[in-house]
């Protein structure tokens, strides 16, 4: 809801369609929220696709955080969220690729 308000701590600051890029991303991320809540207890493949989609997902922010904190566009600030996709990225690569993997249904 107040997106520059948000990004301020990070040193980004936004223009009015930076904020609706903003607002449109954080209801992706809302309903991603709500996905993995819905599929919590599921155990199938398509959770697995799920999870391993995610992986990826924080993986490609890991390369974008670190290319926008090198090139200057977030300030050091941004070590932080780089920090929190680093663990995301690494957690749901296990989960997706590791654990999960390994209790998916044989035989489909």
């Amino acid at each position: 809801l107040f997106p520059a308000f948000v990004m301020a701590p990070f040193g980004v600051s936004l223009d009015a369609p930076g904020e609706v890029m903003t607002r449109i991303l954080g209801g992706g991320l809302a309903s991603m929220a709500m996905l993995f809540w819905w599929v919590r207890d599921s155990r199938d493949r398509t959770t697995t696709a799920i999870i391993r989609s995610q992986a990826i997902s924080n993986l490609i922010g890991v390369i974008a955080l670190a290319a926008a904190i090198a090139a200057g566009i977030v300030d050091w600030a941004g070590v932080a969220p780089l920090a929190l996709h680093v663990v995301l990225a690494f957690g749901f690569w296990v989960l997706g690729f590791g654990w999960s993997a390994a209790q998916a249904p044989q035989g489909r």
